[in-house]
């Protein structure tokens, strides 16, 4: 059966009772010789003790809870997860005892069943418990935490032993790593907690992937019997702090709780000088660090008091020599539970470490994120392959990036923790996307992935406003991003091709957020440039009603617009010829200012002042009929319906500057139609027709009293196609017609009366 290491990590809190033996199971099989054992701390001497009782006593729910503390201590998962479920069979009220369950069978890779019981938990403790909502929302989006399969590729190194082997570290030739495999000389003990041989560091030769199958001690502290392990090389390798119990002159120095410290230490390779660390504590943990290029800043692990609960990562830096008071890092990475193992990379800033607290995949999944001027960037779980169902941590990086080490307990390796060494053959693509205006970020954007303009991924962020993508290819990215109350942004752009694997890219995307937006339009007079105030505005588009303005002495009016919309505007005004444009702010929209603000857009329009000489309706219309009507051709309506169309104001401004350039012209408006439909119908429908051009006009600055709107309907058919008479649509055509003629005006029209 495959062991886990201990969720609360074995290398701080293995509880050491040199020389222990087990009790003899079959001599006392009573509940008290159990307890005496779990109380005493000898889990594994306990563990035949329980088992003995339940055999007679199999509703003892306390019993089985207990039995699965020892089996989950002495790091056997799977049998601590089937005594967890029957204490909770047994008792299903105790909250406590379905947390634990939930954690085994997180622990055992059985997802869909820890989902339940986490959710079962938060029903049965309504306090709730922020770990637990973590683990939840992992589970719930499980799919999420698995990393391109071709981008990380694990390799079980050749010198693992069937122990604990992990924590590695580069030195020199080769690499360091901690191991319970069995010392030389006095360090021969065992713990009576697991039964195994207690902790010291070993050396094996080789580089990057490959590594020789045999190790050597690689330095063996005379003065301690117990535990020694996780190293941090000073710049000069010849100095380096390490971690061991807290143990001089024969003594193991214990806490107020009787359970025994580990603590951190400066040590020379030769073994010639040995220094406490400053801020080592007899009444809790110190170690496991990790340092900067410089060697001027550590961080370390510990469960001094005043953390977030479990154990912390904090960081100290040397100032005249000594190190300053630690500080913790603070909740973006420490939690409720065991923060540990950090790593800082070479570039100062690069961080990673492992936590139970954050959600994961199960036990110990290991992070990474960026810390620059005492600022933690977005903690970010590395997924799988690295992670698993199982303890992953200890993870390093040696020169290259794309190649690094990591310690699991992962089913298929050759003992109860290996070192995997893994090559990265991927690129993290990282960003954030923020207000362009205030740089916060923004939540719940959307970004898109594009590979040589083809969507390849999504990503919908958190109020972090950052995202992250796996990517494997080289090639020419894009995004695009989207968020409520922003328009879009295309423009993000990043070429690969000359980027290193395991390199990560970071790129800012600013959004606009969507405001209120206008244009402003300026009547111009087209032959001196001057503004021409009181002009009539008419807007009309594509999504909004109709409105209708007027410029101020300057000859402007603002007015507002959206984006998605097309426009068309008209102006027009006593003694000029109408004229009208389109515009659609769809190119131009995120530079538009709202009215008031300095430097909006200006859409300037020129009217043609009218000459003051007769305009005669030949200079403008060639299509006069017998009886002096003059057909508008262009002029359409939508079935039933008898509004203009903005396609039919070209001829209707012919029309209008007839009558611009005669005050004293009055013409009636004509409208017909076909002969379907009703008489009665057809009467209304062209009388309302008419009426359209005629308020059109009016909207246009023509008086009223020179306009007669006259709706003939069917009764003046050009042609055969009366009721009862079959005819082509194009023949139904030329009757429906507007037309207008000249019935009061002197000296206008010269070819008819």
């Amino acid at each position: 059966m495959k062991k886990n290491i201990s969720i609360y990590t074995l290398f701080l809190l293995l509880i050491l009772s040199v020389g222990s033996k087990a009790q003899d199971a079959t001599n006392s099989s009573s509940i008290n010789k159990a307890n005496e054992a779990y109380n005493n701390l000898n889990y594994a001497d306990a563990i035949p003790l329980y088992n003995t009782y339940l055999k007679k006593n199999s509703t003892d729910a306390d019993a089985y809870a207990k039995l699965g503390d020892c089996y989950k201590l002495t790091l056997d998962f799977e049998n601590a997860k089937e005594a967890y479920a029957n204490a909770t069979l047994n008792k299903v009220t105790s909250a406590d005892y379905v947390l634990k369950y939930a954690e085994m069978l997180h622990a055992t890779g059985n997802y869909d069943k820890a989902l339940a019981q986490y959710q079962n938990y938060l029903v049965l403790n309504e306090n709730g418990n922020q770990i637990v909502s973590n683990q939840i929302k992992v589970l719930e989006n499980i799919d999420n935490y698995a990393s391109d399969k071709n981008r990380f590729s694990l390799q079980n190194l050749d010198f693992n032993s069937a122990q604990y082997d992990f924590s590695p570290v580069l030195y020199k030739d080769g690499l360091i790593y901690t191991s319970s495999k069995g010392g030389s000389g006095a360090i021969k003990n065992t713990s009576a907690w697991t039964g195994i041989s207690f902790f010291n560091m070993y050396f094996v030769e080789g580089s990057n992937l490959n590594f020789k199958d045999k190790s050597s001690v690689f330095f063996s502290d005379k003065n301690t019997k117990l535990h020694d392990g996780v190293i941090a090389f000073l710049p000069n390798q010849e100095q380096f702090y390490y971690t061991r119990n807290n143990y001089y002159d024969g003594k193991v120095k214990t806490a107020k709780n009787l359970k025994p410290t580990q603590n951190m230490y400066l040590a020379n390779v030769d073994g010639s000088e040995e220094t406490p660390f400053e801020f080592n504590s007899d009444d809790y943990n110190v170690g496991q660090p990790t340092l900067s290029s410089d060697g001027n800043t550590m961080y370390f692990v510990s469960d001094m008091p005043g953390g977030f609960g479990g154990k912390d990562i904090y960081v100290t830096t040397k100032e005249d020599g000594k190190w300053s008071t630690p500080k913790n890092l603070g909740n973006k990475i420490n939690t409720a539970g065991d923060e540990m193992f950090p790593f800082l990379y070479k570039d100062d800033k690069s961080f990673y470490f492992s936590s139970d607290g954050l959600g994961g995949l199960g036990g110990l999944d290991v992070f990474r994120t960026t810390i620059e001027n005492g600022s933690v960037a977005t903690v970010r779980n590395m997924k799988s392959p690295i992670n698993s169902a199982y303890d992953d941590f200890g993870i390093y990086y040696g020169n290259a990036r794309n190649i690094g080490y990591l310690s699991s307990n992962r089913s298929g390796g050759k003992g109860l923790d290996d070192i995997y060494a893994f090559k990265d053959a991927g690129i993290y693509y990282e960003g954030l996307i923020v207000d362009a205006d205030t740089k916060q970020p923004i939540c719940n954007s959307t970004v898109q992935l594009l590979l040589d303009n083809e969507s390849i991924n999504n990503y919908t962020t958190d109020c972090n406003g950052d995202f992250v993508f796996d990517v494997t290819a080289s090639g020419n990215y894009c995004f695009n991003a989207t968020a409520q109350g922003y328009y879009p942004n295309t423009k993000t752009c990043r070429n690969i091709e000359d980027m290193t694997a395991g390199e990560t890219i970071y790129d800012t995307i600013y959004m606009n957020k969507v405001k209120p937006v206008s244009v402003s339009v300026q009547a111009i007079n087209s032959e001196t440039k001057q503004a021409i105030p009181n002009a009539k505005v008419e807007v009309n588009s594509s999504c909004e009603k109709k409105i209708e303005l007027q410029t101020n002495s300057k000859g402007e009016v603002c007015f507002e617009v959206k984006c998605d919309c097309d426009y068309s505007i008209a102006l027009s005004a006593k003694d000029y010829t109408a004229n009208q444009i389109n515009y659609s702010p769809k190119n131009d929209c995120e530079s538009l200012k709202s009215c008031g603000e300095k430097n909006g857009k200006v859409l300037s329009v020129n009217l043609q002042p009218v000459k003051k000489e007769t305009i005669k309706v030949e200079d403008i219309f060639d299509n006069i009929s017998d009886d002096g009507y003059i057909e508008l051709k262009g002029i359409y309506y939508d079935l039933n319906k008898w509004n203009i169309r903005p396609e039919s104001e070209v001829e209707l401004n012919k029309l209008l500057t007839f009558l611009n350039g005669n005050p004293d012209a009055i013409v009636e408006i004509a409208s017909h139609t076909d002969s379907r439909g009703s008489s009665k119908y057809n009467q209304t429908l062209s009388q309302k027709r008419a009426q359209s051009v005629v308020e059109w006009l009016m909207a246009h600055n023509i008086s009223k009293d020179r306009l007669y709107p006259k709706g003939y309907g069917e009764t003046k058919l050009k042609n055969k196609c009366a009721d009862g008479v079959t005819c082509t649509e194009a023949e139904h055509q030329l009757n429906r017609r507007t037309e207008f003629k000249v019935i009061s005006v002197d000296n206008v029209i010269e070819s008819k009366p």
